[in-house]
């Protein structure tokens, strides 16, 4: 229970005197009112973020793509240059992780749904949390364990890392951090980040989910955490709530559905070197570095490959080659013909050709310029090599042991 003078936020939205309730609530309608209101903004950014994710993927994707490239022909003594190149991977990296950022913001999933282990999660991120925080500053976990939720994987810990920094920054002279998660009932999981810092000025409690509003001094904040904390909690089918006394500190608690589903490990990458020789990828891609690199890393792991520019030329290409095409590997969104249609046309003259999709948008949602089948295999912009080489391997050992090119795929551990 609040103490007088205290706040609660619920969802971001509805801004709530605890010492008076009933009587600082506004009339229903206009509170509808400024709820559509808030939620046209969170969409109109969420279409803008996505729509630079989109393009920012792309980039990067050309820039890993060609460090990788570059680091195959690099002389091997030479570790100053290949440092540098795995500087520009690294960064590449980083640059993808704040494109996800984006996207988890305008709420618009790259990959689907996995069932985590809440409990598992948080001792994970606690080391990753701890060094974050100064010495005058203390992170007590208390977590039940059996706590499962079904989520996009890295949406729980970009909660946690989100909540745990804003915390840290309302403590300039140290406290407490304590991260709670326990069954709240038998449907649903409380996990509550509670800190003993300054606690919210009620004057703007009710704008901390607004995106892009900051307490912080310039270049210290961005004021997209909170946004992206609540677009993803959202997406959990949860609900956060604020509770704030100012000078004495705030709770953060998120309301997340149980998952009565088992715990699937995460198929890991492959740590070798995949090697595709007697087979065959059509690639389709109108962005023409990422064309080149694609079919760069095919032919280097031995494939044949055919390369088109975009869906029609694709067509075209797969209708004059009289052999077999074990793959095609195309892009979603292309003028002429997109990557959806092309699969559909081309798996209906060979029944036996495995399509993987490439893209930089969500596979669907608002921002999703082709929705794409649920079984279908989708892989997010910048593209992860290895993860493309695991990927078709897998599809190849769905064969039957009796195909005949199945001696044809040599496993090798080496470093890709």
């Amino acid at each position: 229970n609040l103490r007088n003078g205290g706040i609660i936020v619920e969802t971001g939205f509805h801004l709530k005197n605890a010492a008076n309730l009933s009587n600082k609530v506004g009339p229903p309608l206009k509170a509808n009112e400024a709820q559509l209101f808030q939620a046209q903004k969170l969409e109109a950014l969420g279409q803008l973020a996505g729509g630079v994710a989109h393009d920012f993927n792309n980039i990067l994707s050309i820039v890993d793509g060609y460090a990788r490239m570059a680091e195959k022909y690099a002389e091997k003594g030479d570790e100053t240059l290949l440092n540098y190149l795995d500087r520009i991977r690294q960064a590449s990296k980083r640059g993808a992780g704040l494109t996800k950022q984006l996207l988890l913001f305008g709420r618009h999933k790259m990959t689907e749904n996995m069932v985590i282990d809440l409990p598992r999660l948080i001792q994970e991120q606690k080391q990753l949390m701890e060094p974050l925080l100064s010495n005058s500053i203390k992170l007590v976990i208390d977590v039940e364990k059996g706590l499962f939720v079904e989520c996009i994987p890295d949406g729980l810990a970009q909660i946690l890392m989100n909540l745990v920094i804003n915390s840290r920054d309302a403590m300039p002279d140290g406290g407490m951090i304590k991260i709670i998660a326990k069954k709240e009932d038998p449907e649903t999981i409380l996990l509550s980040v509670i800190d003993t810092g300054t606690g919210l000025d009620p004057k703007i409690a009710d704008k901390i989910f607004d995106p892009f509003f900051t307490t912080k001094e310039q270049g210290k904040g961005t004021g997209l955490g909170l946004s992206m904390v609540y677009g993803l909690v959202q997406d959990m089918k949860g609900v956060i709530q604020v509770e704030s006394v100012p000078g004495e500190g705030t709770s953060m608690n998120i309301y997340l559905p149980f998952s009565k589903k088992g715990v699937i490990t995460e198929i890991t990458e492959a740590d070798g070197t995949i090697r595709f020789e007697g087979y065959t990828a059509l690639v389709a891609e109108d962005e023409p570095d990422l064309l080149l690199i694609v079919c760069r890393f095919l032919e280097d792991a031995g494939m044949k490959v055919i390369a088109a520019a975009n869906g029609a030329e694709a067509l075209v290409r797969q209708d004059d080659y009289e052999g077999e095409i074990d793959f095609l590997l195309t892009d979603v969104v292309m003028p002429e013909l997109n990557g959806l249609k092309l699969a559909e046309l081309v798996q209906a003259v060979r029944e036996d050709i495995k399509v993987v999709f490439m893209s930089g948008f969500p596979a669907n949602g608002t921002l999703a310029q082709v929705d794409i089948p649920d079984d279908a295999i989708l892989l997010a912009k910048p593209v992860a090599f290895e993860k493309l080489a695991a990927v078709l391997k897998s599809l190849l050992d769905e064969e039957s042991p009796d195909d005949k090119k199945s001696e044809a795929l040599v496993y090798e551990i080496k470093n890709l």
